[in-house]
This record gives C-alpha cells, sequence and structure tokens, in this order.
C-alpha cells in the first residue's frame, strides 16, 4: 500500500473519529485528546490501541463488525446484509481491519449525509 493511500485512509478515520484541526480545515496537523500529530504520525493502519476505539464506535451506531485472520466486514445488523467484506491476501490482520475500516466511513458518509 502506498504511504498516500494511507494518509488518505488515515485522515478519513480521523474525521471520523472526531480528531480534528485546530483551525476546523485539515492541515498537515491535527489535535486530539492526547496531542498534536502530524498525519504521518496516525497510525491507525498499525496500532490496535488507534483502530479499536473507531471499531467501537462504528459498532456504537448499530452496526457489527467482523474480523478474522484474511477478512474484515461490517454489517447493519445483527440479522442484516452484509454491507462489505475487505480481503488483502497476505497482509495483516490489523491492515484488512483498518482498510474495511475505511470502506465502512466513507459508505456511511456518502449514506447519512442528507
Amino acid at each position: 500500500m502506498k504511504q498516500n493511500e494511507i494518509i488518505e485512509g488515515n485522515k478519513v478515520i480521523a474525521d471520523f473519529a472526531a480528531l480534528k484541526s485546530e483551525s476546523g480545515y485539515w492541515l498537515l496537523i491535527v489535535k486530539s485528546d492526547s496531542g498534536w500529530f502530524n498525519f504521518l504520525e496516525l497510525k491507525y493502519n498499525e496500532s490496535w490501541d488507534w483502530l479499536m476505539p473507531v471499531v467501537e464506535k462504528i459498532e456504537s451506531l448499530g452496526y457489527y463488525f467482523m474480523i478474522n485472520k484474511w477478512t474484515s466486514a461490517y454489517t447493519n445488523g445483527a440479522d442484516g446484509d452484509r454491507i462489505s467484506i475487505t480481503t488483502v491476501e497476505g497482509k495483516t490482520k490489523i491492515l484488512n481491519t483498518w482498510k474495511a475500516v475505511v470502506e465502512f466511513i466513507k459508505w456511511h458518509n456518502q449514506n447519512n449525509s442528507k
């Protein structure tokens, strides 16, 4: 995966997780409850400590998120249809989960912007 894809995906996640720039616009540096971060320092793609609170936020909206070795998926409820499955052969479980989180947030933003 290219560095610019990771940065863009982390921006999508940071926005969903309510991590904002001081001015309200996306700049290179953003502030969270734990301090200031450069986008290159956002670790959603490599740290479960960063990513799992986002998965929990998704689940708090009524979605179910499934994670296993090769696939991560989210559905719209216990008996709901699968919305997305992300499979990344030869990659890590956290990267599969990260990609599914990014896909979910993009889908959610498109379908709930009304």
